[in-house]
Protein backbone atom coordinates (compact mmCIF):
# COMPACT_ATOMS: atom_id res chain seq x y z
CA UNK A 1 0.00 0.00 0.00
CA UNK A 2 2.57 2.13 0.51
CA UNK A 3 4.09 1.75 -2.25
CA UNK A 4 1.13 2.46 -4.15
CA UNK A 5 0.34 5.59 -2.66
CA UNK A 6 4.74 7.05 -3.39
CA UNK A 7 4.38 6.25 -6.55
CA UNK A 8 0.78 7.55 -7.99
CA UNK A 9 1.33 10.75 -5.47
CA UNK A 10 5.01 11.29 -6.72
CA UNK A 11 3.51 10.50 -10.45
CA UNK A 12 0.61 13.19 -9.85
CA UNK A 13 2.93 15.85 -8.50
CA UNK A 14 5.76 15.60 -11.13
CA UNK A 15 3.40 15.55 -14.32
CA UNK A 16 1.86 18.66 -12.50
CA UNK A 17 5.12 20.55 -11.93
CA UNK A 18 6.23 20.24 -15.41
CA UNK A 19 2.63 20.85 -17.09
CA UNK A 20 2.76 23.84 -14.63
CA UNK A 21 5.92 25.47 -15.47
CA UNK A 22 5.00 24.53 -19.41
CA UNK A 23 1.62 26.59 -18.96
CA UNK A 24 3.67 29.97 -17.55
CA UNK A 25 3.51 32.27 -20.21
CA UNK A 26 7.22 33.21 -19.57
CA UNK A 27 7.97 29.75 -20.66
CA UNK A 28 8.51 29.44 -24.39
CA UNK A 29 7.51 27.27 -26.49
CA UNK A 30 10.26 24.89 -27.03
CA UNK A 31 10.62 24.83 -23.00
CA UNK A 32 6.82 23.82 -22.94
CA UNK A 33 7.85 21.22 -25.27
CA UNK A 34 10.54 19.63 -23.45
CA UNK A 35 8.08 19.90 -20.30
CA UNK A 36 5.67 18.24 -21.84
CA UNK A 37 7.93 15.21 -23.46
CA UNK A 38 9.68 15.32 -19.81
CA UNK A 39 5.77 14.34 -18.78
CA UNK A 40 5.44 12.02 -21.26
CA UNK A 41 8.58 10.26 -20.13
CA UNK A 42 8.12 10.00 -16.20
CA UNK A 43 4.06 8.92 -17.22
CA UNK A 44 5.59 5.90 -19.42
CA UNK A 45 9.16 4.84 -16.68
CA UNK A 46 5.76 3.92 -13.72
CA UNK A 47 3.74 2.22 -16.72
CA UNK A 48 5.95 0.79 -17.95
CA UNK A 49 7.74 -0.85 -14.30
CA UNK A 50 4.01 -1.34 -13.05
CA UNK A 51 2.81 -5.08 -13.00
CA UNK A 52 -0.16 -6.99 -12.56
CA UNK A 53 -1.87 -3.64 -12.62
CA UNK A 54 -5.38 -3.92 -14.21
CA UNK A 55 -6.94 -7.62 -15.68
CA UNK A 56 -5.75 -7.71 -19.07
CA UNK A 57 -1.96 -6.86 -18.10
CA UNK A 58 -1.00 -10.56 -18.09
CA UNK A 59 -2.65 -11.58 -20.82
CA UNK A 60 -0.50 -9.17 -23.00
CA UNK A 61 2.67 -9.80 -20.86
CA UNK A 62 2.40 -13.74 -21.62
CA UNK A 63 1.11 -12.90 -25.86
CA UNK A 64 4.60 -10.66 -25.51
CA UNK A 65 6.87 -13.42 -24.47
CA UNK A 66 5.10 -15.76 -26.77
CA UNK A 67 6.15 -13.60 -29.61
CA UNK A 68 9.37 -13.22 -28.43
CA UNK A 69 9.56 -17.26 -27.91
CA UNK A 70 8.24 -17.88 -31.60
CA UNK A 71 7.63 -14.47 -33.70
CA UNK A 72 3.77 -15.32 -33.51
CA UNK A 73 1.43 -13.88 -31.10
CA UNK A 74 -1.06 -17.29 -29.29
CA UNK A 75 -3.90 -14.99 -29.97
CA UNK A 76 -4.61 -14.69 -33.94
CA UNK A 77 -7.29 -11.15 -33.70
CA UNK A 78 -4.76 -8.92 -32.67
CA UNK A 79 -5.07 -6.02 -35.26
CA UNK A 80 -2.09 -5.32 -37.94
CA UNK A 81 -1.02 -2.39 -36.78
CA UNK A 82 -0.18 -3.91 -32.88
CA UNK A 83 1.15 -6.91 -34.31
CA UNK A 84 3.75 -5.05 -36.46
CA UNK A 85 5.14 -2.83 -33.44
CA UNK A 86 4.96 -5.38 -31.28
CA UNK A 87 6.95 -7.86 -33.77
CA UNK A 88 9.81 -4.92 -33.94
CA UNK A 89 9.93 -4.56 -29.96
CA UNK A 90 10.40 -8.68 -29.78
CA UNK A 91 12.87 -8.61 -32.74
CA UNK A 92 15.12 -6.94 -30.52
CA UNK A 93 14.41 -8.72 -28.00
CA UNK A 94 13.04 -5.35 -25.95
CA UNK A 95 12.27 -6.12 -22.13
CA UNK A 96 8.30 -5.66 -21.32
CA UNK A 97 9.49 -2.76 -18.88
CA UNK A 98 10.28 -1.08 -22.34
CA UNK A 99 7.55 -2.69 -24.34
CA UNK A 100 4.55 -1.41 -22.00
CA UNK A 101 6.40 1.84 -21.14
CA UNK A 102 6.16 2.71 -25.14
CA UNK A 103 2.42 2.15 -25.23
CA UNK A 104 1.93 4.17 -21.95
CA UNK A 105 4.10 6.74 -23.61
CA UNK A 106 1.78 6.59 -26.65
CA UNK A 107 -1.13 6.73 -24.80
CA UNK A 108 -0.22 9.82 -22.70
CA UNK A 109 1.61 11.36 -25.82
CA UNK A 110 -1.30 11.76 -27.77
CA UNK A 111 -2.98 13.73 -24.92
CA UNK A 112 -0.79 16.09 -24.58
CA UNK A 113 -0.50 16.75 -28.18
CA UNK A 114 -3.82 17.48 -28.66
CA UNK A 115 -4.22 19.68 -25.68
CA UNK A 116 -0.19 21.48 -26.83
CA UNK A 117 -2.20 24.96 -27.85
CA UNK A 118 -4.12 24.82 -24.28
CA UNK A 119 -1.80 25.06 -22.11
CA UNK A 120 -3.74 26.27 -19.07
CA UNK A 121 -4.95 22.86 -18.77
CA UNK A 122 -1.06 20.72 -18.54
CA UNK A 123 -1.27 21.41 -14.25
CA UNK A 124 -4.54 19.84 -14.27
CA UNK A 125 -4.60 16.83 -17.32
CA UNK A 126 -1.77 14.93 -15.31
CA UNK A 127 -3.48 14.93 -11.71
CA UNK A 128 -7.02 14.12 -13.41
CA UNK A 129 -5.39 10.94 -14.99
CA UNK A 130 -3.07 9.82 -12.55
CA UNK A 131 -5.18 10.13 -9.57
CA UNK A 132 -8.58 9.75 -11.50
CA UNK A 133 -10.21 6.62 -12.24
CA UNK A 134 -8.18 6.62 -15.65
CA UNK A 135 -4.40 5.88 -15.39
CA UNK A 136 -5.55 2.13 -14.16
CA UNK A 137 -8.16 2.04 -17.11
CA UNK A 138 -5.75 2.67 -19.63
CA UNK A 139 -2.72 0.64 -17.88
CA UNK A 140 -5.59 -2.05 -18.03
CA UNK A 141 -7.06 -1.93 -21.55
CA UNK A 142 -4.07 -0.65 -23.42
CA UNK A 143 -4.94 -0.66 -27.20
CA UNK A 144 -8.30 0.65 -26.51
CA UNK A 145 -6.52 2.87 -24.28
CA UNK A 146 -4.34 3.87 -27.54
CA UNK A 147 -7.64 4.93 -29.07
CA UNK A 148 -9.31 6.65 -26.24
CA UNK A 149 -6.15 9.21 -26.42
CA UNK A 150 -6.06 9.25 -29.70
CA UNK A 151 -9.66 10.43 -29.55
CA UNK A 152 -8.78 12.93 -27.65
CA UNK A 153 -6.66 14.15 -30.54
CA UNK A 154 -9.19 13.76 -32.53
CA UNK A 155 -11.74 16.22 -31.25
CA UNK A 156 -9.33 18.90 -32.54
CA UNK A 157 -10.18 17.78 -35.89
CA UNK A 158 -13.86 18.20 -34.79
CA UNK A 159 -13.54 21.37 -33.46
CA UNK A 160 -11.92 22.55 -36.84
CA UNK A 161 -14.08 21.17 -38.71
CA UNK A 162 -11.06 18.82 -40.54
CA UNK A 163 -13.00 15.08 -41.25
CA UNK A 164 -10.22 13.94 -43.66
CA UNK A 165 -8.40 13.82 -40.77
CA UNK A 166 -10.51 12.41 -38.92
CA UNK A 167 -11.54 9.95 -40.57
CA UNK A 168 -7.37 9.05 -41.60
CA UNK A 169 -7.33 9.41 -37.48
CA UNK A 170 -10.14 6.42 -37.18
CA UNK A 171 -8.34 4.15 -39.82
CA UNK A 172 -5.17 4.24 -37.53
CA UNK A 173 -6.94 3.82 -34.86
CA UNK A 174 -8.70 0.73 -36.48
CA UNK A 175 -5.21 -0.75 -37.24
CA UNK A 176 -4.17 -0.85 -32.87
CA UNK A 177 -8.00 -1.39 -32.14
CA UNK A 178 -10.98 -2.42 -34.11
CA UNK A 179 -13.52 -0.87 -31.60
CA UNK A 180 -11.88 2.63 -33.00
CA UNK A 181 -14.75 2.28 -36.48
CA UNK A 182 -17.19 3.30 -33.77
CA UNK A 183 -15.69 6.61 -33.70
CA UNK A 184 -17.20 7.02 -37.12
CA UNK A 185 -20.67 7.91 -35.42
CA UNK A 186 -19.37 10.55 -33.33
CA UNK A 187 -18.34 13.03 -35.52
CA UNK A 188 -21.68 13.47 -37.81
CA UNK A 189 -23.16 14.34 -33.93
CA UNK A 190 -20.72 16.27 -32.49
CA UNK A 191 -20.81 18.86 -35.28
CA UNK A 192 -24.40 19.51 -34.88
CA UNK A 193 -25.06 23.03 -33.66
CA UNK A 194 -26.85 22.87 -29.96
CA UNK A 195 -26.53 25.47 -27.11
CA UNK A 196 -26.71 24.20 -23.21
CA UNK A 197 -28.57 27.06 -21.96
CA UNK A 198 -27.82 28.99 -18.96
CA UNK A 199 -28.28 26.72 -16.27
CA UNK A 200 -27.61 23.63 -18.53
CA UNK A 201 -30.51 22.29 -17.35
CA UNK A 202 -30.63 19.47 -20.37
CA UNK A 203 -27.68 17.90 -20.15
CA UNK A 204 -27.75 17.96 -16.32
CA UNK A 205 -31.71 16.34 -16.46
CA UNK A 206 -30.13 13.56 -19.31
CA UNK A 207 -27.41 12.53 -17.02
CA UNK A 208 -29.83 12.02 -13.60
CA UNK A 209 -32.44 10.50 -16.28
CA UNK A 210 -30.08 7.93 -16.56
CA UNK A 211 -28.64 7.62 -13.22
CA UNK A 212 -32.46 6.49 -12.34
CA UNK A 213 -32.77 4.48 -15.37
CA UNK A 214 -29.66 2.66 -14.75
CA UNK A 215 -30.75 1.75 -11.04
CA UNK A 216 -33.74 0.15 -12.67
CA UNK A 217 -32.40 -2.12 -14.95
CA UNK A 218 -35.46 -4.43 -15.77
CA UNK A 219 -35.95 -2.34 -18.77
CA UNK A 220 -32.67 -4.32 -20.52
CA UNK A 221 -34.24 -7.36 -20.11
CA UNK A 222 -37.20 -6.33 -22.69
CA UNK A 223 -34.48 -4.82 -25.34
CA UNK A 224 -32.42 -8.13 -24.91
CA UNK A 225 -36.28 -9.95 -25.59
CA UNK A 226 -37.17 -7.88 -28.51
CA UNK A 227 -33.09 -8.08 -29.93
CA UNK A 228 -33.77 -12.17 -29.60
CA UNK A 229 -37.27 -12.05 -31.52
CA UNK A 230 -35.95 -9.88 -34.23
CA UNK A 231 -32.94 -12.20 -34.93
CA UNK A 232 -35.82 -15.57 -34.74
CA UNK A 233 -37.66 -14.07 -37.12
CA UNK A 234 -34.90 -13.50 -39.40
CA UNK A 235 -33.90 -17.07 -39.24
CA UNK A 236 -31.02 -16.45 -36.69
CA UNK A 237 -32.41 -19.07 -34.40
CA UNK A 238 -28.63 -19.45 -33.29
CA UNK A 239 -28.04 -15.81 -32.16
CA UNK A 240 -31.47 -15.87 -30.41
CA UNK A 241 -30.60 -18.53 -28.05
CA UNK A 242 -26.99 -16.91 -27.71
CA UNK A 243 -28.92 -13.24 -26.52
CA UNK A 244 -31.37 -15.21 -24.00
CA UNK A 245 -28.16 -16.52 -22.93
CA UNK A 246 -26.39 -13.81 -22.92
CA UNK A 247 -28.99 -11.81 -20.67
CA UNK A 248 -28.84 -13.49 -17.30
CA UNK A 249 -24.95 -13.00 -17.27
CA UNK A 250 -24.76 -9.13 -18.48
CA UNK A 251 -26.21 -7.49 -15.79
CA UNK A 252 -25.85 -7.30 -12.20
CA UNK A 253 -27.04 -4.85 -9.40
CA UNK A 254 -25.74 -1.38 -9.12
CA UNK A 255 -23.61 -0.98 -6.12
CA UNK A 256 -23.53 3.14 -5.02
CA UNK A 257 -20.00 3.36 -2.96
CA UNK A 258 -17.72 5.88 -2.20
CA UNK A 259 -16.37 6.09 -5.63
CA UNK A 260 -19.09 5.66 -7.95
CA UNK A 261 -20.99 8.80 -5.19
CA UNK A 262 -17.86 10.64 -5.80
CA UNK A 263 -17.99 10.29 -9.47
CA UNK A 264 -21.56 10.84 -9.92
CA UNK A 265 -21.41 13.92 -8.05
CA UNK A 266 -18.19 15.65 -10.24
CA UNK A 267 -20.51 14.98 -13.10
CA UNK A 268 -23.06 17.23 -11.97
CA UNK A 269 -20.75 19.66 -10.55
CA UNK A 270 -19.27 19.63 -13.93
CA UNK A 271 -22.00 20.21 -15.85
CA UNK A 272 -23.05 22.92 -13.37
CA UNK A 273 -19.91 24.51 -13.57
CA UNK A 274 -20.08 24.69 -17.60
CA UNK A 275 -21.63 27.81 -18.44
CA UNK A 276 -19.22 29.94 -16.23
CA UNK A 277 -15.60 27.65 -17.72
CA UNK A 278 -17.44 28.26 -21.35
CA UNK A 279 -17.84 32.26 -20.41
CA UNK A 280 -14.08 31.90 -19.08
CA UNK A 281 -12.56 30.09 -22.17
CA UNK A 282 -15.17 31.96 -25.03
CA UNK A 283 -12.59 31.90 -27.49
CA UNK A 284 -11.60 27.75 -26.99
CA UNK A 285 -13.43 25.48 -29.90
CA UNK A 286 -12.18 22.49 -28.33
CA UNK A 287 -13.95 23.23 -25.09
CA UNK A 288 -17.65 22.74 -26.15
CA UNK A 289 -16.92 19.61 -28.18
CA UNK A 290 -15.11 18.35 -25.13
CA UNK A 291 -18.28 19.12 -22.98
CA UNK A 292 -20.49 17.49 -25.41
CA UNK A 293 -18.52 14.28 -25.91
CA UNK A 294 -18.06 14.21 -22.01
CA UNK A 295 -21.96 14.07 -21.47
CA UNK A 296 -22.33 11.79 -23.54
CA UNK A 297 -20.19 9.62 -21.74
CA UNK A 298 -21.47 10.42 -18.45
CA UNK A 299 -24.88 9.17 -20.03
CA UNK A 300 -24.34 6.39 -21.67
CA UNK A 301 -21.65 5.08 -18.24
CA UNK A 302 -24.55 5.66 -15.87
CA UNK A 303 -27.73 4.57 -17.73
CA UNK A 304 -25.49 1.36 -18.41
CA UNK A 305 -24.32 1.25 -14.67
CA UNK A 306 -25.44 -2.42 -13.75
CA UNK A 307 -24.14 -3.58 -17.32
CA UNK A 308 -20.47 -6.09 -17.12
CA UNK A 309 -17.53 -4.60 -18.71
CA UNK A 310 -18.01 -5.60 -22.42
CA UNK A 311 -21.28 -3.47 -22.29
CA UNK A 312 -20.11 -0.23 -20.93
CA UNK A 313 -16.86 -0.75 -22.97
CA UNK A 314 -17.41 0.62 -26.21
CA UNK A 315 -18.11 4.10 -23.95
CA UNK A 316 -15.14 4.02 -22.81
CA UNK A 317 -14.06 5.30 -26.28
CA UNK A 318 -14.96 9.09 -24.63
CA UNK A 319 -13.99 8.23 -21.12
CA UNK A 320 -10.72 11.04 -20.87
CA UNK A 321 -13.07 14.04 -22.22
CA UNK A 322 -14.30 13.53 -18.40
CA UNK A 323 -11.00 14.32 -17.65
CA UNK A 324 -10.38 16.86 -20.14
CA UNK A 325 -13.37 18.58 -18.88
CA UNK A 326 -12.35 18.35 -15.10
CA UNK A 327 -8.89 19.72 -15.93
CA UNK A 328 -11.02 22.94 -17.88
CA UNK A 329 -13.04 23.61 -14.53
CA UNK A 330 -9.96 23.28 -12.52
CA UNK A 331 -8.40 26.10 -14.93
CA UNK A 332 -11.37 28.08 -14.82
CA UNK A 333 -11.47 27.67 -10.95
CA UNK A 334 -7.82 28.63 -9.86
CA UNK A 335 -7.73 31.27 -12.52
CA UNK A 336 -11.19 33.31 -11.15
CA UNK A 337 -9.73 32.08 -7.96
CA UNK A 338 -12.89 30.25 -6.82
CA UNK A 339 -10.96 28.43 -3.73
CA UNK A 340 -13.71 26.79 -2.27
CA UNK A 341 -15.14 25.39 -5.24
CA UNK A 342 -11.86 24.38 -6.71
CA UNK A 343 -11.19 22.34 -3.65
CA UNK A 344 -14.42 20.46 -3.59
CA UNK A 345 -13.84 19.30 -7.04
CA UNK A 346 -10.37 18.78 -6.72
CA UNK A 347 -11.51 16.03 -3.52
CA UNK A 348 -14.15 14.45 -5.69
CA UNK A 349 -11.64 13.80 -9.06
CA UNK A 350 -8.58 13.09 -7.45
CA UNK A 351 -9.33 10.66 -4.32
CA UNK A 352 -10.38 7.95 -7.10
CA UNK A 353 -6.86 6.38 -6.59
CA UNK A 354 -6.67 6.71 -3.14
CA UNK A 355 -10.03 5.05 -2.48
CA UNK A 356 -8.93 2.01 -4.49
CA UNK A 357 -5.61 1.69 -2.78
CA UNK A 358 -7.59 1.74 0.51
CA UNK A 359 -10.12 -0.87 -0.69
CA UNK A 360 -7.21 -3.17 -2.38
CA UNK A 361 -5.17 -2.64 1.19
CA UNK A 362 -8.11 -2.87 3.80
CA UNK A 363 -10.50 -5.62 1.59
CA UNK A 364 -8.90 -7.11 -0.43
CA UNK A 365 -9.99 -9.24 -3.60
CA UNK A 366 -9.32 -10.81 -6.44
CA UNK A 367 -10.79 -8.29 -8.27
CA UNK A 368 -9.05 -5.23 -6.60
CA UNK A 369 -5.91 -6.52 -6.20
CA UNK A 370 -4.43 -5.30 -9.12
CA UNK A 371 -4.78 -1.35 -8.29
CA UNK A 372 -1.95 -1.39 -5.91
CA UNK A 373 0.85 -0.73 -7.74
CA UNK A 374 3.23 -3.57 -8.37
CA UNK A 375 6.82 -3.16 -9.22
CA UNK A 376 8.50 -4.93 -11.99
CA UNK A 377 11.38 -6.72 -11.38
CA UNK A 378 14.05 -8.12 -14.49
CA UNK A 379 13.83 -11.13 -15.86
CA UNK A 380 11.34 -13.38 -18.05
CA UNK A 381 10.37 -15.96 -15.83
CA UNK A 382 11.55 -13.98 -12.68
CA UNK A 383 9.45 -10.92 -11.52
CA UNK A 384 8.38 -10.01 -8.48
CA UNK A 385 5.77 -8.00 -7.05
CA UNK A 386 6.19 -5.03 -4.29
CA UNK A 387 3.07 -3.34 -2.87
Amino acid sequence: MLLSLVVYTSLAAVLFLLGWHASRPSTTRVRSNCDMLGAVLCFALVAGFRYDTGFDYLQYLQQYFALCDTGEFVRRTYEWGFVGISRGFAAINAHPVIYFAFWAALQIGLVYYALRNHRYLLPWIGLCIVLGPYFLHLMNTLRQGVVECLMVLMATFIAQRRFWPYLLSVVLGMLIHKAAILLLLVYPIAILPWHCGKWCWRPLLALLVCVVLGMFNGWVEYIFIAMGKLLAALGYNYYSQGIDTIYGQVMQPVVWGPTRLALLALDILLIVCYPAVRRHFSNDRLLPVCFFLAVIYMCYSNLLAGAVHFILRPGELLMLFVAVMTAYTMAYLWQSRRWIVLAFVAVLSLSNIYIDVAKAALTPTEHNHTNLYHFYFVGRNHQWSLN
